[in-house]
């Protein structure tokens, strides 16, 4: 075990792959282990290629998104075998028994998660990933694992001895026996002379008898900073340096806590906490997501330096008071939250910095649009608001760049959405529900009724696809309205779906045969009823298609196109096309993971098109994608093209 998870850990695989890769363990013997386990049948995956049928009921995506595999389809009893890693994902499993395949049923077995992408990889996408990652480990030249002596004239001494690596003698505390050979690899190459091995603190006492070390380099998931095993040591030799290590994969790969990855925990843990805590108000909720959104893109937009980018976010997710109280009290800092949330107050005394007008304007916005819905989309009304209330002559840059962000994320927000009118018939229905959140995130236009009365008459005014109604009204009968509607031609393909509070016994069934395509109870799982309108709709063949775009670089840089799809969390496909060139770029969960341009692909197809200023390009939905060529975060693309481009034109001029 601890062979495969030093080579996961390195070749960036998971730990199943690493074991059957390494000859440890192979996919039935996983499988069986499952089984076992699970006390679920287990079935080879990889041996046999599935029937069609199974392919038509599972399509990539959907094997992808939940991580199961198609085993086999009984035609005759419609009954679909699913493999899946981890059948104790109750709500998982309902999912796919209740709702997914419907008339069909579904029963389980179990395989583990490598056998299951393997089986995707062989049978939906072609070829195994199986495969030993290529290339050794690099060493670079200024690799350290111990931190370098601060202080310069023992800096000078050691380097007489050595290349600058004040640390001679280090002694290892490391229990497991291939990890501490890989240590002593690296320390080697820093420039360390010797490097001892123990296995316990009993084999430390012993090495610190015969000679004297450096360092003491300890695996604090094992032996606790501060323990009584330090009290011994200490007490049996002189002072010595102790340095704990705690996750081996950043020092073989070189990966410190660098300040990137410390912000981006910080922002991650500063939204999941504020999602948790507006779980049950979406309103809010969605009205924070924008503001991070939007003052991420502006601050990126407008120039700002990485950690002005950070503070302007994390003040985004930490705007509501209650919320920054908490967090401030368990984690500290670095940046002037109180400041930038407090904008009225600073503005007021002047000297302002750019991240404060930037959060200034993002939340004036917010603020305009909440108290006067209508003038979203009016660009100008929004300038003159925010002038109004900001007074903000003198940085008029930052709030006409955040209009031109506006007029393109207007441009781009609808991509890959779907189309379609939902009417809600519910008595106590209203704008701030959670359900008219998130039909209208998924794309829908969504109509509300408080009556029966009301809802025939936008039945009437307009294509609506779908109904989700209650059943007790009182000026009438949701049965009764169900059955009318749908034994109406021209109601034929509409979706009519109760979500009722009502429990009665054999309401469901009666609500079947009034009509309704599904029957639901309060409250009612989001993601849940969003999957079965949309496989509904899609069975259905009505109201639903996906959108695209179609734009010019004249009009709106790449840079700024990518950044918003991928702020959006758009899963699309920018295809290009300047003269006689054609160039795509994919997107996937709002990640960039291929690019290519005829047979130059990744990231260097990447750069070649940001240096395209006048394409026109389409933006498209895009449901199976390529595999991936570029692992670099967004950012880093952009600023390495940016350089590039910058150094293309130095060459030039």
């Amino acid at each position: 075990m601890a062979r495969a998870e030093d080579y996961a850990l390195t070749t960036k695989i998971s730990l199943e792959e690493a074991l059957v890769f390494l000859d440890l363990i192979d996919y039935q013997e996983l499988g069986h282990a499952l089984s076992e386990l699970y006390e679920l049948p287990y079935i080879a995956l990889l041996d046999k290629t599935p029937p069609p049928k199974c392919k038509q009921l599972i399509p990539v995506d959907l094997a992808d998104k939940w991580l199961i595999f198609p085993v086999d389809f009984d035609e005759k009893d419609g009954v679909l075998t699913l493999a899946l890693s981890d059948p104790e994902d109750i709500e998982k499993t309902m999912i796919l028994e209740d709702s997914l395949f419907a008339p069909h049923r579904v029963t389980f077995t179990v395989a583990s998660r490598a056998e299951i992408l393997a089986a995707i990889q062989t049978f939906y996408k072609g070829g195994n990933k199986q495969s030993k990652p290529e290339g050794e480990l690099e060493v670079p030249e200024d690799f350290r694992i111990l931190p370098e002596e601060i202080d310069e004239g023992v800096v000078e001494q050691e380097k007489e001895k050595s290349i600058g690596y004040p640390y001679k003698r280090i002694l290892l505390l490391e229990p497991e026996l291939n990890r501490a050979r890989a240590f002593r690899t690296l320390l080697e190459l820093e420039g360390t002379k010797e490097v001892a091995w123990s296995s316990s603190v009993k084999d430390v006492l012993t090495h610190l008898k015969k000679k004297t070390f450096d360092a003491l380099l300890v695996n604090g998931n094992i032996f606790k900073q501060g323990g009584k095993w330090l009290e011994e040591i200490k007490t049996a030799n002189d002072p010595i340096e102790v340095f704990y290590y705690f996750n081996f994969s950043p020092l073989l790969l070189q990966q410190a806590f660098s300040y990137e990855l410390m912000s981006e925990s910080m922002i991650s843990m500063a939204a999941f906490f504020a999602s948790w805590a507006l779980k049950d108000e979406p309103k809010r909720l969605a009205e924070l997501r924008l503001c991070a959104r939007y003052t991420r893109l502006l601050a990126a937009r407008v120039g700002l330096k990485g950690a002005q980018v950070d503070a302007v976010v994390l003040a985004s997710w930490l705007s509501l008071p209650e919320f920054r109280r908490s967090f401030l009290e368990t984690v500290k800092v670095p940046y002037p939250l109180e400041e930038i949330v407090n904008y009225r107050t600073v503005l007021e005394r002047g000297d302002v910095k750019q991240e404060t007008i930037v959060f200034a304007v993002v939340k004036t916005y917010l603020e305009a649009v909440s108290e006067q819905p209508e003038i979203r989309a009016d660009l100008t009304a929004i300038r003159e608001v925010i002038t109004q209330k900001l007074r903000i002559r003198s940085y008029d840059a930052i709030l006409e760049a955040f209009l031109n962000l506006l007029r393109e994320d207007y441009f781009l927000q609808d991509v890959g959405k779907l189309s379609g009118i939902v009417l809600i018939v519910d008595p106590e229905a209203d704008k701030d529900s959670g359900i008219f959140f998130r039909l209208t995130n998924d794309g829908y236009h969504v109509e509300w009724a408080n009556s029966v009365a009301k809802a025939k008459k936008l039945l009437s005014e307009k294509e609506v696809d779908v109904v989700i109604s209650e059943i007790r009204f009182p000026d009438g009968d949701g049965l009764a309205f169900c059955n009318e509607v749908k034994s109406q031609p021209k109601f034929q393909n509409l979706l009519f779906v109760f979500l009722t509070a009502a429990t009665e016994t054999g309401l469901a069934a009666r609500s079947l045969e009034a009509g309704a395509d599904d029957f639901l109870l309060k409250p009612v799982d989001l993601e849940l009823l969003s999957l079965k309108i949309s496989r509904a709709l899609n069975r259905k063949g009505t109201g639903k298609h996906q959108r695209g775009v179609n734009g010019s670089l004249k009009d709106m840089s790449l840079t700024d196109v990518v950044q918003i799809l991928a702020a959006g969390d758009k899963e699309v496909v920018v295809t290009l096309e300047n003269n006689d060139e054609k160039g795509e770029i994919y997107i996937q969960r709002g990640d960039i993971i291929h690019a290519g341009i005829g047979s130059i692909v990744g990231e260097e197809a990447f750069y070649r098109l940001m240096s395209w200023s006048e394409a026109n390009f389409n933006v498209a939905p895009c449901q199976k994608f390529p595999e991936r060529t570029i692992h670099l975060p967004l950012m880093s693309l952009l600023m390495e093209g940016a350089r590039l481009m910058d150094e293309e034109a130095s060459g030039e001029a």
